[in-house]
């Protein structure tokens, strides 16, 4: 209902129209066309230029009835920020709805109620079956802001017992206040500040001149009590010597302030005075304790010691300790000389008396340190020819460190565990620990043997023809026994002190000595020629007679001569 309908007759020139509703002419509706808004049933009578007329058939047109769209509030639609309104538009079967605010559809609103939230004009487009809608009038809904509240402390809102800290609201034209206590209304309590005496979680309640009211955030107060006064003893006369001191222990574990501004629960005094303390608890301080008075005696004074070297000795070794003063000693090994001789670990101190007070030296710590093991073993025998060597081994250990000695002397640069030793003597070897204490091996006797001479000397040329020889001749001595060799192998069986050379080669003779050492001679060669081919060739017969001859020819070949 409200919509139309255009109705179109068919057009062509010279036409005239009258168009009618249910059989009857509508007045003045001539057109080709015409706009239907009622119901009924339509028709066209068309006339042309001869005076001829033809009614249409009839359309029909239906005009169904726009729904009813209203709006009730359930409540008032004025309200503070946070709070909201129920619009309720009217219901019906088949109804359906589009909230709208400020004439623009809400997303996703299409129930019959919706919960308005914010400032504006609101309606509803209610449609019903018959797809007809209609829009309800405007409900203009109101919110208004809520206060600003906050609490700003005037001081710090942990405070002690008989103290306060003010709370100050924010202000503003038409506020009003009422100050809370843990959630509760303070009775009488409604100005923008508020003095607090006792812990506790403060807020305060705004309300604006629309009435509209918000909470503060929680602002905690802290209200500690003043600690009882601590009472303070001392362990011992109060009478002192002046290098001694006195311990005073208050009756509080914890929060003590001495007045040497010591904050322990006991504290030492090695000088007169009066003596007292407070207690400090969560920043609240207590009254002061009871006083001490404390009174000294001068003391001698403090004793040193002197070493006569380090006081890390070895086993053997020792130190001597003297005090600085050298009279009315008393050693903590029970002796009373200015001087004493340690031998052992320990701690040795001195105490000085004056009758009356007694003055301790700092302790010096005298530590004995065990020796290293220092033991030499051979690899080898100790017993070898010249050029050979034995490897000597000293024993080992994490942090040791060696010298060794040929016939008590050191071996320039042999500092390892092990050393090869190529000459005769007697070798030792000092091995010394982490701790600088040293050990000295036991003599290890080392003997080099002398090789023998080896020589050879031919009896006559080592160069001859092939059946020839030569003798070669070794040195000879006491105790030698021979090998000859023939290009560096033995000749079986050839041991005697010459040979007789008939091959051309190298020969060596390896001499040995009584001591088993051997050596082998230098290399003699032998050059051992090859003998030519003699043959006479007759140049014609050998039967001839006197006076005839015959040439008979060697033969030929480089180098050679004749006879």
């Amino acid at each position: 209902m409200g919509d139309s309908v255009v109705l179109n007759a068919n057009v062509s020139a010279g036409l005239t129209y009258q168009w009618q509703l249910n059989g009857t002419a509508i007045p003045g509706e001539i057109d080709s066309s015409y706009s239907a808004t009622i119901n009924g049933n339509y028709s066209v009578i068309v006339t042309n230029l001869t005076g001829c007329t033809s009614t249409s058939d009839t359309t029909t047109v239906t005009v169904n009835s726009a729904p009813t769209a209203t709006i009730s509030p359930a409540s008032s639609t004025t309200f503070c920020t946070g709070d909201s309104v129920l619009l309720n538009a009217n219901t019906g079967v088949g109804l359906s709805y589009q909230w709208q605010l400020n004439g623009t559809a809400i997303p996703g609103e299409i129930d019959s109620s919706y919960s308005a939230t914010i400032n504006g004009n609101y309606s509803v487009i209610a449609t019903n079956l018959s797809g007809c809608s209609n829009s309800s009038g405007a409900i203009s809904v109101t919110v208004n802001t809520l206060p600003l509240a906050t609490i700003t402390p005037f001081s710090s809102t942990i405070f002690c017992a008989g103290d306060s800290v003010t709370l100050n609201a924010n202000i503003g034209a038409g506020l009003s206040y009422q100050w809370q206590l843990n959630g509760t209304a303070i009775s009488g309590e409604t100005t923008n500040s508020y003095s607090v005496f006792n812990s506790g979680n403060y807020t305060v309640l705004i309300t604006n001149g629309n009435g509209c009211s918000d909470s503060s955030l929680i602002e905690s107060v802290t209200v500690n009590t003043i600690p009882s006064a601590p009472i303070i003893s001392a362990l011992g006369s109060t009478t002192i010597c002046s290098n001694d001191s006195l311990l005073l222990v208050s009756s509080s574990a914890t929060g003590n302030i001495w007045t040497t501004f010591q904050t322990n629960d006991s504290i030492y005094v090695n000088s007169s005075g009066l003596f007292s303390a407070t207690i400090t608890v969560n920043g609240c301080t207590s009254a002061v304790s009871n006083q001490i008075t404390i009174s000294t005696i001068t003391a001698p004074p403090i004793p040193t010691i002197t070493t006569s070297g380090t006081t890390a000795i070895c086993i053997g070794d020792s130190v001597t300790l003297t005090s600085s003063t050298n009279s009315n000693n008393s050693w903590s090994t029970g002796d009373t000389t200015q001087a004493i001789v340690v031998y052992t670990t320990g701690n040795y101190f001195v105490t000085v008396s004056n009758g009356s007070c007694f003055a301790n030296s700092s302790v010096i710590s005298v530590s004995v340190n065990s020796l290293p093991t220092a033991t030499i073993t051979p690899a080898s025998v100790t017993t070898f020819c010249s050029g050979d060597s034995v490897i000597l081994n000293a024993n080992t250990g994490i942090g040791y460190t060696y010298q060794w000695e040929l016939n008590g002397i050191n071996l320039s640069g042999e500092t390892d565990s092990s050393y090869s030793a190529f000459t005769s003597g007697n070798f030792s070897v000092i091995v010394t620990n982490s701790n600088l204490c040293s050990d000295t091996s036991s003599v290890f006797a080392v003997s080099v043997n002398p090789l023998p001479t080896a020589t050879i000397t031919p009896a006559t040329s080592t160069t001859f023809c092939v059946g020839g020889s030569v003798v070669l001749n070794a040195n000879s001595g006491a105790g030698l026994s021979y090998q000859w060799q023939l290009n560096g192998s033995d000749i079986s069986g050839e041991t005697l002190n010459s040979y007789t050379a008939t091959a051309a080669g190298n020969y060596t003779v390896i001499v040995t000595n009584l001591n088993s050492c051997s050596f082998t001679s230098a290399i003699t060669p032998v050059t051992v020629n090859a003998l030519p081919t003699a043959t006479i060739t007759p140049a014609t017969s050998t039967t001839f007679c006197v006076g005839g001859s015959v040439v008979l020819n060697a033969n030929t070949g480089a180098g050679l001569s004749y006879q």
